[in-house]
This record gives structure tokens, sequence and C-alpha cells, in this order.
């Protein structure tokens, strides 16, 4: 068996510049999210999976030019089945003055790919195809079906990505989303859990007058009582939320108020309403409706100790006011699985860690009751998103070196 793995890496190694151009390839190709359209992404995913003989996909599309993109590697016998997700979609390029280059004409820089999407996940899909070519090119089968599902809208929501493979009823014993998980290096952290959130803003009533008279008694200005709900929110509120410590996340929750702030009609006017929004970001244990519970506690207590003051909790639509954590048994034997292959390619095993934002695991996880790693995969947490975003080019080929061996162990190939 260890010379069949060798013959595995040697593969990749054989063909890391395909794997590359690959990359390269669909960096070029806007997905930016939104607006959202992942179709062109699609289009090249295809079209190189034809090239490399890959069996015919299934395209799953909610919304037109949305689709998602489902390849089953059937080698061998039946057995069980293990999913490697990538989203195609990213976020929005942003201000092009910030980047040293132009972000959709990827340029490789002492070894770092760079371009929007490159980390966050473009660099993860050629990983995985490199992967799935490398077994198909070889005489090893596996007990079980490998599944490589692309999919669309992560970065907005996931409904027409995520939530449609929930409501199509996927199946599968296991599934390992590619997010980006380096920390300081690539690979070296693996994520059990990923946290939830709770999206909504607080709204705070007062009195409009005209400004010359705000001297008088009634006279209630809504931006001023907002404030000061906001700096109470975000001193104070955690202190009085319901939850448990976790071991993978030894902060506990983040509260995070004020991230967008509306009030105000125009000089001469004392305000008649305010708002501030706000992400709390929760860990396993916690739901939902007991945090909902616990914030409004917090208001119905401010609203006591002031009786000039008027607030009320207002959540944002479905799905995001109801995001919830989500998290992997340490002795799943995927897990296992993972973190032998890393340490075979990287020479390092990876630290198990909770990652702080959410991924597709909240979907997946939560609602198929699937064992899902929520994010184990080329690049390092802090490039996403960010402008300059870069993956280093090793680290795509090592992706593929360490989803080819995972597959394998996990699936029993012989």
């Amino acid at each position: 068996m260890e010379d069949k793995k060798k013959q595995i890496l040697d593969f990749i190694d054989s063909k890391q510049n395909e794997i590359l151009e690959l990359s390269i390839d669909l960096i070029k190709t806007l997905s930016q999210n939104p607006p959202g359209d992942e179709s062109k992404v699609v289009d090249k995913i295809m079209e190189k999976a034809c090239e490399w003989n890959f069996p015919d996909p299934e395209i799953i599309e909610k919304k037109k030019k949305r689709p998602n993109l489902i390849y089953d590697i059937k080698k061998g016998s039946t057995g069980k089945r293990l999913v490697f997700n990538a989203h195609t979609d990213t976020k929005p390029i942003g201000n092009t003055d910030k980047w040293n280059i132009d972000p959709l004409k990827p340029e490789i820089i002492n070894g770092r790919l760079y371009g929007r999407g490159s980390a966050d996940m473009k660099g993860a899909i050629a990983s995985i195809m490199g992967a799935v070519y490398s077994i198909l090119s070889s005489d090893i089968n596996l007990h079980g079906i490998l599944t490589m599902i692309f999919s669309a809208d992560e970065e907005a929501g996931s409904v027409f990505g995520a939530k449609v493979l929930v409501e199509q009823g996927l199946k599968a014993d296991a599934i390992i989303i590619t997010e980006p998980s380096g920390q300081i290096d690539d690979f070296d952290s693996l994520s059990l859990a990923c946290r939830g959130a709770l999206l909504g803003k607080v709204k705070v009533y007062g009195t409009q007058l005209h400004s010359s008279i705000s001297y008088k008694p009634g006279c209630i200005n809504a931006v001023v009582k907002m404030a000061e709900v906001l700096i109470a929110f975000h001193e104070k509120l955690k202190k009085k939320l319901t939850y448990k410590d976790h071991y993978l996340y030894p902060d506990g929750p983040t509260v995070n108020a004020g991230l967008m702030v509306e009030g105000g009609i125009f000089y001469g006017v004392i305000p008649p309403e305010a708002s501030f929004s706000f992400d709390i970001r929760t860990i396993p244990g916690m739901d939902n409706k007991t945090l909902i519970s616990d914030i409004n506690d917090f208001l119905n207590g401010m609203m006591k100790k002031d009786k000039d003051l008027k607030a009320e909790l207002i959540l944002e639509e479905p799905p995001l006011d109801n995001l919830l954590p989500a998290e992997i048994n340490v002795d799943h034997a995927i897990i296992d699985a993972s973190l032998k292959a890393a340490e075979n390619v990287t020479g390092q095993k990876p630290r198990l860690i909770g990652v702080p934002f959410s991924t597709d695991a909240i979907y997946l996880a939560n609602q198929l009751h699937i064992s899902t790693v929520p994010s184990f995969g080329p690049g390092l947490i802090s490039l996403a998103h960010k402008e300059n975003e870069y993956i280093n080019i090793d680290a795509i080929i090592q992706g593929a070196k360490i989803f080819a061996l995972t597959a394998i162990d996990y699936l029993r190939g012989f």
C-alpha cells in the first residue's frame, strides 16, 4: 500500500503545473458575491474535469447562474461516502487601489499566488481536483464513494448553495470543507468546530422636535440614547449571556456592536429614531433562542433603569437570525485520516482548533446531521477577504496530496 501512496504523491508532483494553471484560471474567472454568478467558474471546472476524464457531474441549480456542481467518483466497491467541498464564489474585490496587482490577473511572486479568491478558496478547488485526478489515474480502488461538491453562494448566506444541498437531502458519512485552515503555516491546524451567529439591530426611539427647544421636558434624542445602549451592549452584554465554557473557544462568544449605525434626519431636528447593528458569534452549546432571551432581558433591564429609554431588538431575516455553531467529534475516523495525511505530507501534525468564523458546516452538520470538518484546506485564515489575498503555491500541491491520502485512508483504498 505504501508503494501505491507513493505513486499518488509522485503523480501529483508530475502534474503540479497543470494544477497551478487551474488555480490561476479559476482566479481569473469573476465570481464575486454579491452580486453572485458562479456559472463561469463552474464552466472552467467542468472543462478541466472533462480533460482529466472525470465522470459526468450532476448540476443542481435553484437559480440561474448559481449552480452547485457534484462529482461522484466510484472506483471499486460500495461503502462510505466522503465529500470534499469548496465554494466557487468570492468576496467582492473592494478598492483596487489597495491591491498591488490586478486581483483578477493573478501573479506568482516569491512562491505566492496573488489574486481574489486565491486562498478563499479557488486554490482549494484545484487541490481537490488534483487529488481526484491522481486517484483516477492510479490503480487504487476505493471502498466507497468519493464526492466533490463545488457549491455556490457561501459568501452571502448559502441560500443558493449549501441550503440547496440540504433541501436535496444530501447523504454522506463525512464532509471536509476545504476552507483555508492555516494559522501561521499552511495545514498547521484542523478545525473541529466553527462559530454560529446571531445578526440583528437594536432600534431606539425618541421624540422628533425642533432642535432649538431641546431643553424642554420630554425631549429625547434617540441618537444619544442609542449611543448609551451601544456602549452598554459592547461593554456589558457578554457577561449576561448564557453559555458554558468550551475548550476550543476559551474566550467564549464575541459580541460586536455598532457594525452599522443609523439615525437622524437633518440639522435642526431632534432624531426620533436611531439604531445600531450587531453580530454575536456563538460557540458550540449555545442556542439562539436563549441568546435572544438574554438580549431582551438586557434591554428590558436598561429600560427599567431609564424611563426615557425605549429600545427594540430586531433580528435579521432568515437565515441570518439563526446560524448555529457546528462541531465534529474528535474521535471520528475522518479526523484521524486527515491528521495522518497532513503529517505524512508536511512533516507536522495539525493542531485541533475551533475557527472563529462560520462555514457551510452550520447547515451540513446541523440540518443534515453529517459529520463535517468545518475547515481543513490550503491557505491561511488571515488572508481571506482582504486586499492582496494570496496562497502559497506549495500549499495547493500539498492540499492535493493530503486530500488524496485522506480519501484513500478513510475509504480504505486497496
